[in-house]
């Protein structure tokens, strides 16, 4: 099976989460950022496959084939590129 995103959708799955110490007084302990990678995108893509992005938190439609997750996203809800 695949999963062609149509209307600026992209298809990301979770590859890791990146620690994030927190600066604030508030945050005691590390935060974790999730960081996705675009494996499927819509025909005019402003970003390539392959690219590792952070979504905006409660984002996106969660789907699950072969027993793999997937999360399909609006493009405006990529905040950005990680890149290490």
């Amino acid at each position: 099976m695949k999963i062609t995103p149509i209307n600026k959708h992209y298809v990301v799955k979770l590859i890791e989460q990146e620690k994030k110490k927190g600066s604030l007084i508030l945050i005691k302990e590390d935060v974790k950022q999730p960081i996705y990678e675009i494996i499927e995108q819509h025909d005019d893509a402003e970003h390539d496959l392959g690219d590792k992005v952070i979504l905006m938190k409660y984002k996106g439609q969660e789907v699950k084939l072969d027993d793999q997750k997937y999360v399909i996203v609006h493009e405006d809800d990529i905040l950005a590129i990680f890149e290490e």
